[in-house]
């Protein structure tokens, strides 16, 4: 499955099915679309797996068809740089041990690129 018509991979595969899947805005329509073009085709997949930039997308699949998978909040998460901090966050000890990982330290979005006296480095 593609979103690029013309992909390379198009003559390697025994069924090649194109849909344009570019906007992630559209994942959850899109695992829909997905599972119907697996249908049409008479396609059941074993497993699902993305090299790119569709995870959220390969695990709303995995979920809708069955297959094993992260969890899709899980895989939305840490797709997700500031909602995997907040979860390091939330679960980060109040006392470190030596043996734990040092917790994050929190972060703050930035208004600005330009530098501040709370941000210096």
């Amino acid at each position: 499955m593609e979103s690029d018509p013309t992909h390379f991979t198009a003559g390697l595969v025994t069924t090649f099915i194109h849909l344009d899947l570019t906007d992630h805005k559209w994942d959850l329509e899109n695992c829909f679309r997905i599972c119907e073009a697996l249908c049409e085709c008479r396609i059941r997949p074993d497993s699902c797996l993305t090299f790119w930039d569709c995870v959220v997308l390969a695990a709303l699949v995995c979920e809708r068809l069955g297959l094993w998978s992260s969890p899709t909040l899980a895989v939305w998460t840490a797709k997700q740089k500031s909602q995997t901090h907040l979860c390091l966050l939330e679960g980060a000890p109040e006392e470190p041990s030596q043996d734990d990982f040092l917790p994050p330290s929190p972060c703050h979005p930035l208004s600005s690129s330009e530098p501040t006296p709370e941000c210096c480095y």
